[in-house]
C-alpha cells in the first residue's frame, strides 16, 4: 500500500477519533500519554488492518491514524504538549475550537509544515487583552504592512483561544490574498457581537467595499486598539 492510500484510509478514522477526544475534553478525562490514547481510541475506531508502504512505514491503520493526528495535528497545533522520552501528554487545551483547529492541521491540511510556519509568523506579534470567552480579533496583511498601506480586518469569534482564532483567519484567507494574515489583537469579551458592532460603526466610513468582504477597513490597527480599550473601560 502506498503512502497516499494510507493517508486516505486514515482520514475518516482521524475524524472519528477527534469526536472521542472532544467528548473526553468535555468530561475532563483526556489521556495523559500517547500509549493511553492508543489504548483508549483504537478499539473505538472499528476493525483495522495492517499496512506496509515498504518505505519504512508499517503499522495498524488505526494506530497510525491516532499517532499522526497527535503528532501532526494536536501537538503541532499547540493543543497539547508531548514529551517523547516519557510519552506524557500535558497542558491540554480544553477549548473545543482550539482542539478542533489543531486536529484539522492533520485532518484537513495533512500536517502542512508551511501552514504551521505561517501560523507561527502570524501570531508572533499578537496582543491579547480584555476578559471573556468570546473575542473580537484584528488582523492585517503581511505584504500590505510592508507597503505601509493602513488597513485591517475586524471580525469576531465565539472562542477567545488564540489557536481557534488562527484557525478562523486562515480559513478566511484565500489564495487571492497578497500575503499572510498578521494577527494583531485578540480582544476578549463576553459579548463579541456588541464590541464588533461598535468598532464597525466607528469605522463605517473607512469600510473597504469590493471582493474582500465587508469587514476590512482602511484604518490602522492601532486606532482599533485605542477604541477597543475605550469601549472596555466603559
Amino acid at each position: 500500500m502506498g503512502h497516499a492510500q494510507v493517508v486516505r484510509e486514515m482520514r475518516p478514522l482521524q475524524k472519528k477519533a477527534m469526536g472521542f477526544i472532544l467528548v473526553d475534553s468535555e468530561r475532563g478525562t483526556l489521556p495523559i500519554s500517547l500509549a493511553e490514547a492508543l489504548e483508549r481510541y483504537t478499539p473505538k475506531l472499528g476493525a483495522g488492518f495492517s499496512f506496509d508502504t515498504e518505505k519504512g512505514w508499517a503499522d495498524d491503520i488505526r494506530d497510525a491514524a491516532i499517532r499522526c493526528l497527535f503528532g501532526n495535528g494536536l501537538v503541532r497545533g499547540g493543543a497539547v504538549d508531548f514529551d517523547e522520552k516519557t510519552d506524557a501528554l500535558t497542558n491540554w487545551k480544553t477549548d473545543v475550537y482550539a482542539l478542533t483547529e489543531a486536529g484539522n492541521l492533520e485532518i484537513e491540511h495533512g500536517g502542512n509544515s508551511r501552514l504551521i510556519e505561517e501560523r507561527k509568523k502570524s501570531s508572533e506579534k499578537t496582543k491579547i487583552f480584555g476578559d471573556g470567552a468570546e473575542c473580537v480579533y484584528v488582523y492585517t496583511d503581511s505584504i500590505l504592512d510592508r507597503a505601509k498601506f493602513p488597513c485591517c480586518k475586524i471580525g469576531r469569534h465565539v472562542s477567545s483561544d488564540i489557536g481557534a482564532v488562527l484557525g478562523r483567519i486562515f480559513q478566511q484567507y484565500r489564495t487571492g490574498n497578497p500575503g499572510i494574515p498578521i494577527l494583531r489583537y485578540i480582544i476578549r469579551t463576553n459579548d463579541a457581537v456588541s464590541l464588533e458592532g461598535f468598532l464597525h460603526g466607528q469605522f463605517d466610513k473607512e469600510r473597504i467595499l469590493g471582493g474582500t468582504g465587508t469587514e476590512w477597513f482602511e484604518v490602522s490597527f492601532e486606532k482599533v486598539e485605542n477604541l477597543a480599550l475605550e469601549y472596555l473601560r466603559k
